[in-house]
């Protein structure tokens, strides 16, 4: 029987809260592998093998410590690739948190396709400027095949 591995990573977040998000790649390369275990529970090797999917969290940027800060990002600013073990990951997706007041917020999912930007905020998907400033809470790469 085949257990799933899954890695648990930390970013640096200095680099992205000093730098911006066109420097993820640095980012990812200054990462902590936190935990490595198989859905078995066992701690796996320490050789670690990246799946399809990369998810950044990002959700300090929509922490109440930095939302009073200036952490908007331009969409064209985030770091459309990034390489982790010498494989290609394309950015996909991202979850944007838009805060209301000091106590309301709300998220809505943004998909790249190419060189247009989608948001799906409930039942509606509209194209959006590529200068858009956002906050990301959550950014997804899929594996280059």
């Amino acid at each position: 029987m085949h257990s799933r591995q899954t890695v648990t990573c930390h970013v640096n977040i200095d680099i992205l809260l000093q730098e911006s998000l066109a420097h993820m790649q640095c980012a990812i390369d200054d990462m902590k592998i936190i935990s490595s275990k198989c859905t078995c529970g066992a701690l796996a090797e320490t050789s670690v093998t990246y799946g399809k999917h990369i998810i950044i969290d990002t959700s300090m940027f929509t922490h109440k410590i930095y939302i009073q800060q200036d952490t908007k990002h331009s969409l064209n600013s985030i770091a459309k690739t990034v390489t982790l073990n010498n494989i290609n990951y394309i950015l996909t997706d991202l979850v944007n948190y838009t805060q209301h007041n000091d106590y309301n917020g709300h998220y809505t999912a943004l998909a790249y396709a190419g060189i247009h930007w989608y948001e799906y905020d409930e039942k509606k998907r509209i194209s959006i400027n590529p200068n858009r400033d956002v906050t990301p809470h959550i950014i997804i790469y899929v594996k280059c095949d």
